[in-house]
């Protein structure tokens, strides 16, 4: 049973008078429909924090992939550098 984090009011039933009158009806009506509106309000909740929690998560990886690729090109620019290096070296010797 899922319980909502908004509390809500809940009417019973009296044990002693088991014929509720119509205000009871009407009483246990709203509550049933607060209790509806306030579940509704925790679901819309969790879905707008779980949104939050993916945008974030994406936003660090995609980041996080950046400065990966950004490595990784520095490291290849070095070699790139390196090889013209020891070509040249090469070259000269020749």
């Amino acid at each position: 049973m899922l319980y909502p984090l908004t509390t809500a009011p809940q009417i019973r039933k009296s044990k002693r008078k088991p014929n509720a009158s119509v205000k009871t009806a009407e009483a246990l009506a709203e509550a049933a429909n607060a209790r509806k509106v306030a579940v509704e309000r925790d679901y819309e909740q969790i879905a707008q924090f779980r949104e939050e929690e993916h945008r974030a998560t994406m936003t660090y990886q995609k980041r996080e992939h950046f400065l990966k690729m950004k490595v990784l090109k520095a490291k290849l620019e070095h070699y790139n550098l390196l090889s013209k290096k020891i070509k040249f070296e090469l070259e000269k010797e020749n």
